[in-house]
């Protein structure tokens, strides 16, 4: 599994409080097959960012696509994938540095 970072840009329109539910369901599906890992708004924007887990880009890509923020055409999306910096990996430090 790779980690990948959904950044998730406001597009402007309005959001519902029923759009939001969804949303949420969203991420509880996520969260109920072990591809949440975190996730919220910037408190200084509208945007905000998922962060999962997925298979490859592609899976993640289809992720984000089924998000109801994007499907509604509230959030546009970006996603990156993550290399974890951690102590098992010694924050990637390069043992030849």
């Amino acid at each position: 599994m790779n980690t990948f970072v959904i950044l998730l840009k406001s597009t402007g329109k309005k959001l519902t409080k029923a759009l939001i539910l969804r949303h949420i369901n969203h991420l509880r599906h996520l969260d109920d097959t072990n591809r949440y890992l975190l996730g919220g708004p910037f408190i200084e924007s509208g945007n905000g960012m998922i962060v999962i887990v997925a298979d490859n880009k592609e899976e993640a890509n289809q992720i984000a696509k089924s998000d109801p923020f994007v499907q509604e055409g509230v959030r546009t999306y970006e996603i990156f994938q993550l290399e974890l910096a951690n102590r098992s990996n010694q924050y990637l430090l390069d043992d030849e540095s």
